[in-house]
């Protein structure tokens, strides 16, 4: 954990800072929001609509996995009715959620301007001004993500077992939300096994840990055998959900199957280069100079190791495993998905950006840093929703 207290902005004014922020995050949005995006939102509202009851069948199963999504939007919708206009407001209110926990974790781990850097680069991302309205389960997961992060973060802070049980149960919950989202507990897990002090009580906090995991996923077997009698009915579906592992299509495959297998996984890569490159001031420069100050410091600073941890363990899912597979082909990958990056990148970016503003030894020279940014910010490019 770095932190420079010199620096620090305490208080109301840090709150009326976060604020405005959060403020200025949702007027994007609203300026950008179109009520359906033609894609799997209004899936998602009819298998809100029948939880508890038969299936219809009118949606793929993988929409009714998802139960914990589906009572928050059943939730939601007994008090607000359950339309697209009513769950934008939901949806709204998570990416708000999102940010702040990005903000605090972003405190906790490099200070106060950091959290307020942090939450403007993640407030203002053109990835998320675009996607965080849309009724898709990414919206709530992101929100989870956000949430454990700062929760193991706060953990690593004050070594209080609250902050790892719940972080812990947090990341359990995300698989009934976006199963891939749990593999947070790799870098969580590893850290605990690997890089704490043994002194520190190493074995039983792995143990704590464990528990609430397993606790977190406890609850999608449990609302599943309370909506279908089989409390691993959403495992099942998952293990039957695409067929062939593409490997062995490709092993099979007459004609040069392993190379067009490796020309699918290299061009997911375009992705990693659109979320770097081509998105404007921010991605170009701001994230990616984030991302490459958590490596630099992964090894000295215990917050920057957990979050390249996960950087590097949703890179790896998302470059090379397939969640729905026809022969050698690899599921579309959707810009939206990236989103699963962006609250530890959104971090990183804050604490560099923070360690540049404390370098800067006078207030000119500080303004001017301020200045720069903000008169670079406004070039983003927006992306499309197509």
């Amino acid at each position: 954990m770095c932190e420079n207290n010199a620096l620090e902005i305490t208080g109301r004014r840090y709150y009326g800072l976060l604020l405005a922020i959060v403020f200025v995050g949702v007027l994007l949005r609203v300026f950008h929001f179109q009520l359906t995006l033609g894609m799997d939102d209004q899936k998602w509202i009819i298998a809100a609509r029948e939880l508890g009851t038969d299936h219809s069948g009118v949606v793929f199963p993988i929409h009714y996995c998802r139960i914990l999504w589906r009572c928050l939007l059943a939730g939601w919708g007994a008090v607000f009715g359950l339309s697209l206009d009513t769950t934008a407001l939901l949806m709204f209110g998570l990416s708000c959620l999102s940010t702040l926990m990005v903000a605090q974790g972003a405190r906790v781990a490099f200070g106060s301007v950091a959290a307020l850097f942090a939450a403007a680069i993640y407030a203002t991302h053109p990835l998320l001004v675009v996607y965080d309205a849309a009724t898709l389960p990414d919206g709530f997961a992101i929100a989870i993500l956000a949430t454990f992060l700062y929760l193991f973060l706060k953990y690593l802070q004050t070594a209080r077992m609250a902050y790892l049980l719940s972080s812990a149960l947090l990341v359990g919950l995300s698989f009934s939300v976006k199963e891939y989202y749990v593999l947070a507990a790799l870098p969580f897990g590893a850290y605990l096994l690997f890089k704490q002090d043994p002194q520190a009580g190493k074995w039983r906090n792995v143990c704590l840990f464990s528990a609430g995991v397993l606790a977190g996923l406890s609850v999608d077997f449990l609302l599943h055998f309370w909506e279908s009698g089989d409390p691993l009915w959403h495992v099942s579906v998952l293990s039957g959900y695409g067929g062939t592992p593409v490997a062995e299509q490709a092993g099979h495959a007459p004609h040069g199957g392993w190379e067009r297998l490796a020309r699918l996984v290299v061009k997911r890569l375009v992705y990693f280069k659109w979320l770097f490159l081509d998105l404007g001031f921010v991605s170009r420069f701001l994230v990616l100079w984030g991302a490459m100050f958590l490596a630099l410091k992964a090894r000295t600073d215990r917050a920057c190791w957990i979050l390249t941890g996960v950087v590097l363990v949703f890179s790896a899912f998302l470059l090379s495993t397939p969640t729905r597979i026809r022969p050698l082909c690899l599921v579309e990958m959707l810009p939206y998905y990236l989103t699963v990056l962006l609250p530890a990148l959104a971090i990183g970016s804050g604490g560099v950006l923070a360690a540049a503003f404390g370098s800067f030894q006078t207030a000119p020279l500080r303004r001017s840093l301020l200045v720069a940014l903000r008169s670079a910010w406004p070039r983003q490019r927006w992306c499309s929703r197509a």
